[in-house]
């Protein structure tokens, strides 16, 4: 008698469900992995931007809102195994410093404030620490950290903007982390161009890998009727679209997929964008925007200040030499000294 295996009784249909069921929690499994770039079992991203622009008239990016939005779709990832941990890092802060100014040269108390990434490396107060953090090495080991910027410095200096980028990243990756990019825009419309070119010229031009998150182009493929208003920047819907694109990013997927429910629609068109730009080119040709670092083709190893004698330039020049009462560390010094302001 022929013996009858159990086997034979499942249906294609029941096949290609029992497949299913095998395969698609090793794939689940396996976006898992990938997003756990250091392995712990959690899902750590910290969110770099800053909440008040350089110029008064011009818009912050802020970091608040997106670091919101992006715990909500990650949160309600069903098919996400691992603990989810989302940190907004502001970069402005103030502080008031003796500083080598005035006739007497005895000091005067000026406010300094702090709006660049460039700044945001330097700024002596708490710097230990925040580079340790950068690194994953003050508590929390970051999977991601994502780089946005102030706007205007972004417009006006894209050089800076790119130096400050090199710094962070290159902390990031010496501490295991994945830096990101993350490309912010601006109520202008016309701006957009701007921030594509210098956002992937930056990228292209780091010394350590970076990935580019192009928020600001899915920004721009949203329809009219999906472009918010608000006092605050990014918008909500702009919140949304930058936390869209980085778990896009990440996953390889539009945020839809997801059980939080904000805007099924903005986050297939992010998703597109994400996935599209890729293969896009964003830039050609040689720098044209006129700005103080862009490259000039000096090709010196060494430049030399010319001292005419004047009264500015010696008071130029006490002030650079100036030691502030108690001290002996004058405030300028050289290369990544943390008494640089």
């Amino acid at each position: 008698m022929k013996r009858i295996r159990p086997s034979m009784f499942i249906k294609p249909k029941h096949t290609f469900i029992l497949l299913l069921s095998i395969i698609l929690p090793l794939l689940l499994d396996a976006q898992t992995i990938t997003s756990d770039i250091n392995g712990d079992g959690s899902l750590n991203i910290l969110v770099i931007g800053t909440s008040k622009s350089i110029n008064s008239g011009s818009n912050e990016f802020s970091p608040f809102q997106i670091r919101t939005e992006l715990e909500n779709i990650l949160m309600d990832d069903l098919s996400l195994s691992l603990s989810v941990n989302v940190v907004a890092e502001d970069i402005y802060r103030t502080e008031t410093l003796l500083t080598g100014i005035g006739y007497d040269w005895t000091g005067v108390n000026v406010d300094h404030s702090c709006h660049s990434l460039v700044q945001y490396y330097f700024w002596p107060t708490n710097r230990t620490s925040r580079i340790d953090n950068l690194k994953g090495e003050d508590g929390t080991d970051w999977d991601y950290v994502l780089i946005g910027a102030d706007p205007h410095i972004i417009s006006s200096i894209p050089g800076f903007y790119s130096l400050g980028v090199n710094k962070i990243a290159h902390k990031v990756v010496e501490g295991g982390g994945k830096p990101l990019l993350l490309m912010p825009w601006t109520k202008n419309v016309s701006d957009i161009g701007h921030f594509e070119e210098f956002t992937y010229r930056t990228a292209n031009g780091t010394q350590t890998p970076i990935d580019i998150v192009p928020a600001g182009l899915a920004w721009n493929d949203l329809p009219s009727g999906k472009i918010d208003s608000s006092n605050s920047h990014p918008t909500p819907n702009g919140a949304f679209v930058s936390a869209a694109a980085i778990y896009s990013h990440i996953f390889n997927q539009s945020a839809s997929s997801s059980d939080y429910v904000y805007d099924d629609e903005i986050a297939d068109i992010t998703h597109s964008t994400i996935g599209n730009a890729s293969f896009q080119t964003h830039y050609s040709g040689e720098i044209t925007f006129n700005s103080p670092y862009k490259s000039c083709g000096i090709i010196d190893t060494s430049l030399i200040y010319n001292h005419g004698g004047t009264s500015t330039e010696n008071g130029i020049l006490q002030g650079l030499q100036w030691d502030p009462p108690g001290t002996s560390m004058g405030c300028f010094t050289g290369s990544e000294n943390p008494s640089i302001w």
